[in-house]
């Protein structure tokens, strides 16, 4: 397989700090080197600013429009683009390079990434990742790096939740996303919820685009980041998870994000 690993090592629009320090610590670990020795033909490409952008919102525009020309780029070569990003919201430029109008998202994440400049306690753009890329808000954003067409609500599973406040949780009961969380996924085990999802996800899509936010795993086993809070997924279920996203959908493209190596 072609993989594209691209490295977006910001957050907030500073580059190398808390999870912007994420994506270099993979490669240093070995992630090329890895994927290699299992048989990948493997292309690393880094994306940067030009110089620093003091508005975090300019440099968020800046920085998606960047990954989304990468990732076309990538796709139009046949490489698979895997990216190792500091920000969920890194999502919306990875969707924008994708051109495709009928790819769906599955979405691993301990929030929900669905609050809207209303909703929002914190104003954090970051916790209005998915619901950018369902058409909720801030589409110039979303259009300017290069996603014209939202996704629909109905083509979105949202995985593992299980930090959401009641603006979020609000949207979230009034749309069409599938919900997943943690707390019922507890005694029965994940796949006994995740199974017939993606069967009724395949009645709407045949390809995703695949997020994994690692603060979804089991706080116990991976501590991700300063957002990450008690329990969450195992990593054995989160791996069988995304064994059977891959036996059901062309995965389009996949994010990690939010790795914090200080933790």
């Amino acid at each position: 397989m072609k993989i594209g690993l691209v490295e977006v090592p910001y957050y907030f629009g500073r580059e190398g700090v808390s999870m912007g320090a994420g994506p270099a610590r993979y490669v240093e670990a070995g992630a090329v080197d890895e994927l290699r020795h299992s048989g990948h033909d493997v292309r690393l490409e880094q994306v940067r600013l030009d110089a620093p952008i003091d508005d975090f919102y300019s440099a968020i525009v800046a920085l998606n429009c960047r990954v989304a020309s990468v990732v076309q780029a990538l796709t139009n070569e046949g490489y698979f683009p895997l990216i190792l990003a500091g920000l969920c919201n890194t999502s919306i430029g990875v969707l924008g390079g994708l051109t495709s109008e009928s790819t769906g998202i599955i979405w691993f994440d301990a929030h929900g990434d669905f609050n809207t400049p209303q909703s929002t306690q914190s104003g954090f753009l970051d916790g209005m990742a998915l619901a950018i890329a369902t058409g909720r808000c801030h589409p110039d954003l979303r259009e300017r790096a290069g996603q014209t067409t939202s996704v629909a609500e109905s083509g979105v599973l949202l995985v593992g939740p299980r930090d959401l406040d009641d603006g979020e949780r609000h949207n979230l009961d009034s749309s069409e996303v599938t919900v997943i969380e943690y707390s019922g996924a507890r005694e029965s085990g994940l796949a006994s919820r995740l199974l017939p999802a993606l069967e009724e996800l395949q009645s709407r899509t045949h390809e995703v685009y695949l997020h994994l936010d690692v603060d979804v795993l089991d706080h116990d086993e991976a501590p991700a980041n300063q957002y990450s809070t008690p329990g969450g997924l195992p990593l054995a279920e989160v791996e069988a998870a995304i064994r059977e996203i891959a036996q059901r959908f062309t995965i389009r493209a996949a994010t990690l994000s939010a790795y914090d190596p200080a933790y």
